[in-house]
């Protein structure tokens, strides 16, 4: 019996990961229906003066680009119980021209994050960082902490404080 013991906790373990992806995979298909209904074109192309909407903004104008619409995922992923210290946002740069993009991020685990995309301009499915060839991190933050990216090989990167 002792050799046996923590199948139980494994068991449990398992169940609540697989549970909680398959949660955060409905919030970031319903934000993918909600930013097609909610979507505004930004006029502005300079990141540095862009306003970030708060999720308060959001919803009082119905409205944004993916900076606030990003919002969506991850309230919802903070209201269902996600944990702040594995929640972030973060602006993504196309590699092939440059563009920027905000996602929401869930780091399951430190070293490859889940990408949840409002708009589905990474991806239309949650997918792993490391699966989305050509997108680069630029910023990672949340209301409490920001971090600069050092790149790594195969597609994942690491945080370093600013």
């Amino acid at each position: 019996q002792v050799a046996r013991s923590g199948l139980l906790r494994n068991k449990m373990a398992s169940f609540q990961s697989d549970e909680q992806r398959a949660l955060a995979r409905r919030i970031n298909d319903f934000a993918l229906v909600q930013a097609r209904q909610h979507y505004r074109f930004d006029r502005e192309s300079d990141w540095a003066g862009d306003h970030w909407p708060t999720v308060k903004e959001l919803l009082e104008t119905n409205g944004d680009d993916c900076d606030g619409l990003d919002l969506i995922a991850y309230q919802l992923l903070q209201e269902f119980g996600f944990s702040q210290q594995e929640l972030y946002r973060a602006i993504v740069k196309r590699d092939r021209d440059g563009a920027n993009h905000m996602v929401t991020l869930w780091f399951e685990s430190r070293d490859d994050p889940w990408v949840l995309d409002a708009t589905g301009a990474v991806s239309m499915k949650m997918r792993k960082f490391s699966d989305l060839p050509g997108w680069t991190p630029t910023v990672v933050f949340n209301e409490n902490e920001q971090f600069s990216v050092a790149e790594r090989p195969h597609g994942s990167f690491s945080l370093a404080r600013d």
